[in-house]
């Protein structure tokens, strides 16, 4: 999934790249995924800054609901569980992707 950078959020430059018609989008490492998101529990580690695109992803919506199962099911293996909306993208949740361990 590409991100493109639309505005100026604070996001620190190392994770941005321009490409040659001056596009900007958040930069992805060589498995496909955004450079800000940490592969060890799946959240963003720039959420206070993120794009956006990012803000603006209707969270557990059809959409943000496929992308998760296709993103994550090569490291996670299992369906999503069973957040609601404002659990996943409250500032205790930030961003959770699937199967995230909440003892709250």
């Amino acid at each position: 999934m590409q991100v493109m950078i639309i505005d100026d959020t604070g996001m620190p430059d190392r994770f941005i790249e321009t490409d040659a018609s001056g596009s900007q989008s958040m930069r992805r490492l060589d498995d496909g995924w955004c450079e800000a998101l940490n592969r060890n529990t799946f959240l963003c580690d720039q959420y206070d800054v993120r794009p956006t695109i990012c803000r603006e992803f209707d969270m557990g919506g059809a959409d943000c609901q496929s992308t998760r199962v296709e993103v994550t099911a090569p490291w996670m293996g299992d369906e999503p569980n069973g957040l609601s909306d404002s659990e996943i993208d409250s500032p205790e949740g930030k961003g959770v992707l699937l199967n995230e361990s909440r003892t709250d």
